[in-house]
Formats: C-alpha cells, sequence, structure tokens
C-alpha cells in the first residue's frame, strides 16, 4: 500500500531530515495523513487551475497551475517546487530519471511522490520549516508551513493526535 511505500522511501531516503525523535516523525505524519486522506490519493483531486498564474509558486507559464497540481503525500504544489525538489534532491541522489519538471505526472506513482515529498521537506524553505515545527510539536505552525495557512486545521489535529495516543505520546 501507499503508506508502506512511504515508509520505505523515507527509510531510504529521509535520514538526513532532521526529525528529532519518533514523536516529531508522529506530528509531520499526521500532516501527511491529512493532505493524502490516509495515503489513498498522490495527486490533488482539484484539478489545479486555482494555481493557474501564482508567481509565489513560480507557475508562470500558461498550464503551469494545473500541470504542477499538488502530487505525493503531502501534495507539493508548484513548478518553483517540482524544479527546485528536481535539481536539489533528486539529481544528487541518483534520481534524475525522475524528471517530475518536464513530466510532473510521474509523481502520481506512489514512489515518486514519495521522494517528491522527502524532498520538499529536505530542499525547500516551508519543507524545512515543516521539519522545524515537527521538532517543536507545534500542529499550527507545521499546517502553516504545509498549506500556507489553516486549512483543515482540526483534521490535522484529530489524525495527529490519533497518532500520538496510538503511539503512547
Amino acid at each position: 500500500n501507499n503508506e508502506s511505500i512511504w515508509n520505505k522511501m523515507l527509510q531510504q531516503y529521509g535520514s538526513n531530515l532532521g526529525l528529532k525523535d519518533e514523536k516529531a516523525y508522529l506530528y509531520l505524519l499526521g500532516q501527511i495523513k491529512h493532505e493524502s486522506d490516509d495515503f489513498k490519493y498522490m495527486e490533488e483531486i482539484a484539478d489545479g487551475s486555482a494555481y493557474e498564474g501564482r508567481k509565489d509558486l513560480g507557475n508562470t507559464n500558461k498550464g503551469d497551475g494545473k500541470r504542477y497540481k499538488g502530487r505525493g503525500p503531502i501534495q507539493v504544489t508548484g513548478r518553483s517546487n517540482y524544479e527546485k525538489i528536481y535539481k536539489d534532491f533528486f539529481v544528487p541522489n541518483g534520481l534524475g530519471q525522475y524528471d517530475v519538471v518536464n513530466n510532473p505526472e510521474l509523481a502520481n506513482d506512489p514512489e515518486i511522490g514519495s521522494l517528491l515529498t522527502i524532498g520538499w521537506l529536505a530542499v525547500t524553505e516551508n519543507g524545512k520549516r515543516a521539519i522545524a515545527e515537527s521538532n517543536n510539536y507545534n500542529i499550527k505552525g507545521l499546517t502553516k508551513a504545509i498549506n500556507g495557512g489553516y486549512n483543515g486545521l482540526q483534521d490535522r489535529i484529530k489524525r495527529t493526535n490519533n497518532l500520538l495516543t496510538k503511539y503512547n505520546y
């Protein structure tokens, strides 16, 4: 299933993310479970047209909104994120054959989508902020780093609390 694929990719490529402990990881996982609806969706349900022309996401070419809509368990969005992750994470890790810039739909594959998410956490400013907020056990700050706002905050809190309870934190 997609969650076990995520776990496998995380073990293989996520060791340098800087998560300080299991509890910090559970905070991050609660967010990922919200974004992907428990790993059901590797691609955003919406068509991405809402991101058209969003310069803050690097969507400067016609069609970029739909082309670079949310993918992977954390729903990485925007041309600039795909480009940075490809250049600074995929290529240095020997994953250059997965050209998510020219073929963003590759990230609909659970393995490549998981790598896109790990890359986002590893090399983007918001991804690094997400790691820092996970280490601070701060759901609100973590939500803001991932979402840009507080969409779905109550569900994110519920999913995180369920994980913390399940693993006795």
